[in-house]
């Protein structure tokens, strides 16, 4: 049962992974990647040296430069924007009224609950003066 389930698991995966990659990346630049690998072999005869992490740096981090195979770079899948849908969004607009509530004032005590043992109430009643006949009696 263990097995079905990340098996279930593992191909739902793949399939979201995938849906996701389809509707975010252009179908039409995917297809261009044979064109990219194309293009990193002529570079490949050219300089031996060349590994795939220079050739994605020379062609997608330091912007478009205007070399002598220019026209051969701009081939290259994500290298300008070829997005030909266009998406209208129309928002519905509603009028938001507010209406004031008024809340009569409790005139008095805003206190709902004494307490006759809170500290505050008893600390009052201790400082008095003492008392005359209580002192010296």
């Amino acid at each position: 049962m263990y097995v079905y389930i990340c098996t279930v698991i593992r191909i739902g995966s793949i399939m979201m992974l995938s849906l996701i990659l389809l509707v975010q990346a252009p179908v039409q630049q995917l297809l261009k990647v044979y064109a990219l690998v194309e293009h990193y072999y002529e570079h490949k005869e050219r300089n031996g040296s060349m590994d795939i992490v220079e050739f994605l740096t020379m062609h997608y981090a330091k912007g478009d430069v205007k070399d002598a195979d220019h026209d051969r770079d701009m081939q290259l899948p994500f290298k300008h924007p070829s997005s030909t849908s266009l998406i209208f969004t129309f928002f519905e607009s509603r009028a938001i009224t507010v209406e004031p509530v008024y809340m009569p004032l409790v005139s008095g005590s805003t206190s709902l609950y004494r307490c006759p043992f809170c500290l505050s109430q008893l600390l009052s009643a201790i400082w008095h003066p003492p008392k005359a006949g209580v002192l010296f009696s």
